[in-house]
């Protein structure tokens, strides 16, 4: 049997606490909005309509 000690040791790993943070802060951003919000000013830049409206040929 596995102590304690050892199973939160891999947790302790640098890149899953990168992923751990990460998700964290994904879930902040979506719950206070500002994934939408973010969102809306990096796609302001380029407009409403895009360039290539045509119908594509097949």
């Amino acid at each position: 049997m596995l102590s304690h000690e050892s199973i939160m040791a891999s947790f302790a790993d640098p890149v899953i606490m990168l992923f751990i943070g990460g998700f964290v802060l994904a879930i902040a951003a979506a719950k206070t909005g500002l994934d939408a919000l973010v969102a809306k000013v990096l796609l302001k830049p380029f407009g409403k309509q895009s360039v290539n409206d045509s119908p594509p040929t097949c």
